[in-house]
């Protein structure tokens, strides 16, 4: 299974002090942390309802087939994304899942996450990288094409 590596990124907070936040693969441990993330933006109503199992959360990231990352600090899980990985003979990569809490928005921490997600789903070398950034959220949008990407198209209802 592939390996990916640490990453650190400090913010001002505003009282002036600088914290750190590494930016991680999944660690036994983080399940609660990243099913907290979904909870507090989703409550119980996001569609991939394995992600609210911890049992779940462990064999997906485990297999190989979701990479989960996490943004901690001092152990606290500030935002989570995965690389979903096709096995149905597709290759091709998928970053999804990018949550961060609330009280992070506003900071890079958000855009350090994806933009960690988008050069990890790189490193595994697919024919394809894409995203389904949500039509309502230009800063995503934006991200991604700042990123290279190009806008192709969407679907309508897809997670209804």
């Amino acid at each position: 299974m592939k390996t990916f590596p640490k990453r650190e990124v400090k913010i001002r907070e505003a009282d002036g002090t600088e914290t750190s936040y590494r930016i991680r693969p999944f660690e036994r441990g983080d399940e609660a942390g990243i099913i907290d993330c979904i909870r507090e933006e989703y409550g119980d109503t996001y569609f991939k309802r394995d992600f609210y199992d911890p049992e779940k959360v462990r064999k997906y990231a485990e297999t190989g087939h979701t990479h989960f990352f996490v943004m901690e600090h001092e152990g606290f899980v500030a935002g989570m994304v995965i690389l979903a990985v096709f096995d149905d003979g597709e290759d091709y990569v998928e970053p999804a899942t990018h949550i961060l809490r609330k009280k992070y928005r506003g900071t890079i921490l958000g855009a350090s996450l994806a933009y960690y997600a988008l050069e990890m789903g790189e490193s595994l070398r697919p024919c394809c990288l894409f995203v389904h950034a949500v039509t309502f959220h230009k800063g995503t949008q934006t991200l991604c094409e700042n990123y290279g990407m190009v806008p192709v198209g969407f679907r309508l209802g897809t997670f209804l």
